[in-house]
């Protein structure tokens, strides 16, 4: 994904493309010995890490947009990237420059590289090199916060050789079972591995049985605990294309009336509130941050690809949902706000490790056309597959296998054409998707 941007002029960033090869191997023995190496810049630096099965990105979106209305200067690590490698690395919503980036792979890469760490550790994966070009970077331009996005799990994550000063975990949903385990307890207890001693954790977790997962830890760890619907909870007002107003209740009983957001879905509502409570969790640790700014930095947040409308006639509304829960959210919001679309045309490719049948028996009913295309990544399913799941919900004249991402966009925009009224065009299923129909959207459409 990404890598045609690069080939010609950033072979720094086309090396470290290369590593994905290199898979996922969580532990965190390696970042440990590339930072010991550099110094250990990110002892640095404050940060607010943020755990969860869905809702980090948006979460820190958040997060970021209100500290920088306040003032502070903010780092934003986050992942996968939309359009660019250098979104990953951002400070105060400007992208990492070409040449910043440049000059950091190059010091980074001859310690990525050492045959000492191989023999000892084993290669550095992609993300783990990521994340020590991120503290580095954000060490160097001393910045006042970074939110720091886990990559996977917690507890074994390489972003969790920090000690933070909150922890923020969004949900707990099933995900990568063969990894973090095939229980909400036991996914509950990486993501609780990010939980540091005396550090307040902030979160929306509901599900009875993960939340005392997370209690437990962090009465271990001797951290308060700050939940959803117990210290701080919101209430709808109302929401359309043009974005949600909420009413918020935090910490201490602090209310704030008609809080805006602009990124659609009901659990945005969640997630910015969420945010909300960590931005006062922060108050509470004697952190300046008047109250004022979380209205316009709630207001300013931008989240591209999460249910991101892109282009208003035709209607095309992506959404980077990869599990079962986040495609939830978009049937949802695709019955609650498309009404008016006579037709909707679904461009759908999925992970082979994701809860694939179930996720298209939530999707596939509110769809008129079907086209299936293949993700960007070696553990893209098949497309071919999928149609047996599909007939249940559409009917075999409206499904189309179009393997070339690009060739899928411009059949679902040849459908479009002349109908711009009456056909939506909703993109969705993974990141590894959505990122490319974006990117081709944008450049050819």
């Amino acid at each position: 994904m990404g890598d045609e941007i690069y080939k010609s002029s950033n072979t720094g960033v086309e090396w470290i493309l290369s590593l994905g090869k290199f898979g996922q191997k969580p532990g965190l023995s390696r970042v440990d010995y590339i930072m010991d190496k550099l110094g250990n810049p990110q002892d640095e630096v404050k940060y607010i890490h943020i755990g969860g099965t869905n809702g980090k990105g948006s979460t820190s979106s958040y997060i970021a947009s209100i500290l920088k209305e306040t003032g502070y200067k903010v780092g934003l690590f986050t992942s996968p990237f939309m359009e660019r490698f250098n979104e990953r690395f951002r400070i105060n919503d400007k992208d990492i420059p070409d040449e910043v980036l440049e000059r950091l792979i190059e010091e980074v890469k001859p310690i990525a590289m050492d045959k000492n760490l191989h023999e000892k550790h084993g290669h550095p994966t992609q993300f783990e090199i990521v994340t020590a070009i991120a503290f580095l970077y954000f060490a160097r331009e001393k910045v006042d916060f970074v939110v720091l996005e886990v990559g996977l799990g917690g507890r074994l994550d390489s972003t969790n050789i920090i000690t933070p000063t909150l922890s923020v975990i969004t949900n707990i949903g099933l995900e990568h079972t063969d990894v973090l385990g095939d229980s909400v307890e036991e996914i509950a207890a990486e993501k609780a591995g990010i939980i540091k001693e005396n550090v307040p954790v902030v979160t929306a977790i509901e599900d009875e049985n993960a939340l005392k997962v997370i209690e437990d830890k962090a009465m271990e760890e001797n951290s308060k605990v700050y939940k959803i619907r117990e210290d701080f909870s919101y209430e709808y007002i109302e929401s359309n294309l043009e974005g949600q107003l909420f009413d918020y209740k935090g910490i201490n009983g602090r209310e704030m009336d008609s809080l805006k957001i602009n990124l659609l879905g009901s659990h945005q509502m969640k997630n910015a509130s969420l945010a909300v409570a960590t931005v006062e969790a922060l108050k509470v640790l004697g952190f300046d941050i008047p109250l004022i700014y979380i209205r316009e930095g709630l207001k300013k947040a931008k989240c591209p690809g999460r249910m991101e409308i892109l282009n208003d006639e035709p209607f095309i509304l992506l959404d980077a949902s990869h599990n079962l829960e986040g495609i939830r959210c978009l049937g949802n919001e695709i019955r609650k706000n498309l009404s008016p679309y006579k037709d909707i045309i679904l461009l759908i490719g999925v992970l082979a490790d994701k809860e694939v049948e179930k996720m298209l028996a939530e999707i596939l009913p509110v769809a008129t056309y079907v086209i299936f295309t293949t993700p960007d990544n070696p553990r893209a399913k098949t497309p071919g597959d999928l149609v047996e799941y599909a007939l249940e919900y559409v009917s075999e004249e409206n499904i189309i296998v179009e393997e070339n991402i690009d060739k899928a966009v411009d059949m679902a925009m040849g459908f479009i054409e002349g109908k711009n009224s009456e056909l939506a065009l909703v993109c969705c299923g993974s990141f590894f998707v959505v990122s490319p129909v974006r990117n081709c959207l944008k450049n050819n459409h």
